[in-house]
């Protein structure tokens, strides 16, 4: 999930660089590469919380007018676990959101977007691939120019961080 999952402001910028009529902050605006995330998923396994890493290498573009794509393209594994049970795949697809990014928080708009799930093995069985829908998404965020944390709330939790590319 991607998750995916937007200059800055907060405590790492400062807020007077952003227009008023810019969606989202300055230091956000631009091309960013995935470099970790980690994740809980509470959807998989009924019942289960799962704590998940993966997505390594996904490409996120967005722009001053909240135009944001998720390229999952080239995206490592995602690796999930708890309560014993292991659940590992490939994200695969495009995502377009709507996103408003400014003072350290952020949230996506638009219909949930399809992505296609690939490799998949639950608890040590494959899986046929899968698509499956995913929610906008909103939390926090914090910039430094070359590298971009989001603190993601909805609609799970996680945390990811990316750099400039």
């Amino acid at each position: 999930m991607a998750f995916a999952l937007v200059g800055c402001t907060g405590p790492n910028s400062n807020a007077a660089t952003t227009p008023t009529s810019q969606k989202v902050d300055q230091c956000i605006v631009g091309r960013w590469i995935l470099t970790s995330q980690s994740f809980t998923d509470t959807i998989t396994v009924p019942g289960v919380t799962l704590v998940g890493t993966g997505g390594a290498g996904e490409v996120d573009t967005y722009s001053a007018d909240g135009h944001e794509v998720i390229d999952l393209t080239n995206a490592s594994p995602y690796i999930e676990s708890g309560g014993g049970h292991s659940y590992t795949y490939t994200d695969r697809g495009i995502a377009r959101f709507t996103m408003d990014a400014k003072n350290g928080t952020w949230s996506e708009s638009g219909p949930d977007q399809t992505l296609t799930f690939k490799d998949v093995v639950l608890d040590g069985t494959m899986q046929p691939d899968a698509s499956a829908p995913v929610p906008p998404g909103a939390g926090t965020y914090r910039c430094s120019g070359s590298s971009l944390t989001w603190m993601r709330t909805i609609p799970f939790s996680g945390t990811a961080t990316e750099k400039r590319a």
